[in-house]
């Protein structure tokens, strides 16, 4: 997890991060932006088949998709995930695969990183981790 200043996240902001996909055995990494201990948050997915997902989660773990696609496969993706006010959008590899409007969670006093191995034994490796607050 990483904690902001504080845990006084600014309102809008983009993370990314370069994520190796090459050792997940089928299973999905990413980005969690707007987690709140108390409230839920998002998950921004991509799997090692290059099928992606966003979805929110309420404060019981009760995840909702909200989008999901496909893109070519690849043993690493750069992942980028900017919460800008209501608007959640998800860029893989530079490219904008995802944005939508969504107001169930509006705070945040940390981000994750995930790994979700789908049932399997596997690895992820992050780097070049960037937080960026907007104006």
């Amino acid at each position: 997890s990483f904690y902001w200043l504080n845990g006084n996240f600014p309102a809008n902001y983009k993370v990314g991060v370069r994520i190796d996909v090459s050792g997940l055995n089928g299973g999905c990494a990413g980005i969690g932006p707007n987690v709140d201990e108390q409230a839920g948050g998002y998950d921004f997915f991509v799997c090692s088949d290059g099928f992606w997902y966003l979805e929110s989660y309420d404060s019981n773990g009760n995840a909702h998709r909200l989008v999901q696609g496909q893109i070519a496969q690849r043993s690493s993706y750069s992942m980028q995930a900017i919460s800008n006010g209501p608007i959640q959008s998800l860029l893989l590899d530079g490219v904008q695969v995802a944005s939508v409007s969504d107001t169930t969670h509006t705070t945040t006093d940390h981000i994750e990183l995930l790994l979700s191995a789908q049932g399997k034994a596997g690895t992820a490796i992050f780097s070049n981790f960037v937080f960026t607050p907007l104006p």
